[in-house]
């Protein structure tokens, strides 16, 4: 894979799941350029976050670091002391539905939940 769709896909990330963060924590009446959104400014393009231009440093999480809360508590200080202000976590489908039919979305929902307690970004891969 090269860095050009690399960039490209952690890009896409980053607007999905910014869109998801203002559209629950925001009030009715969002306008559409408050949501996140790429700009043209002169030859280059700026990703759009919270009204004002957004360069994501991310930290990538290993495959396995997502998979508690518990574990995670160690993780964020550690992102947040390097200055990041993004994360890439990686999701299995075994985390979703470990048994088939049975679906739990509760690790999921704290790895979002502590990324926002930490103020950071959240690209989920």
């Amino acid at each position: 894979m090269n860095l050009r769709t690399l960039y490209c896909s952690a890009l896409m990330c980053v607007l999905s799941i910014a869109a998801c963060q203002v559209n629950e924590l925001s009030a009715p009446g969002l306008s559409a350029s408050e949501i996140p959104h790429l700009r043209k400014q002169g030859t280059a393009t700026q990703l759009i976050v919270d009204g004002k231009p957004f360069l994501a440093l991310a930290g990538e999480l290993g495959n396995n670091t997502a998979t508690s809360a518990e574990y995670m508590q160690h993780v964020w200080p550690i992102l947040l002391n390097t200055k990041l202000n993004s994360a890439l976590a990686a999701v299995s489908w075994a985390q979703i539905e470990p048994l088939e039919g049975k679906f739990d979305f509760g690790v999921l929902d704290d790895v979002i939940r502590g990324a926002r307690e930490h103020n950071l970004r959240l690209m989920l891969l």
